[in-house]
């Protein structure tokens, strides 16, 4: 979760993550706001560190899915250069798995 949320309250989140089991790979702006929403938390910096955290801490089974719940403009054009941003990594990851195996 991360970019830049315009002083929303995401406190609502708190209830419905802790009902799953997740980690939320925090990045951006709000990064800081987003850490108390769910037992595992980890702040970052940006998408990129958030992917590549993500996937070394993945297990088999799990799902890495992009879930900002903000506006991107504090590191990107628009969500759709987010978007693409996120894609890229997870295709860039997906191959260096597959060199691995």
């Amino acid at each position: 979760m991360g970019g830049d949320g315009k002083g929303a309250d995401f406190s609502d989140l708190a209830p419905i993550l802790a009902e799953m089991d997740v980690r939320l790979y925090c990045y951006g702006r709000d990064r800081e706001a987003f850490l108390p929403l769910a037992a595992q938390s980890v702040a970052v910096e940006t998408l990129a560190e958030a992917t590549t955290l993500a996937a070394q801490q993945a297990r088999a089974g799990d799902m890495i899915m992009l879930s900002p719940a903000c506006a991107s403009l504090d590191q990107f054009a628009n969500f759709m250069a987010r978007g693409d941003a996120f894609v890229a990594l997870a295709e860039a990851l997906k191959d260096r798995i597959g060199e691995m195996h």
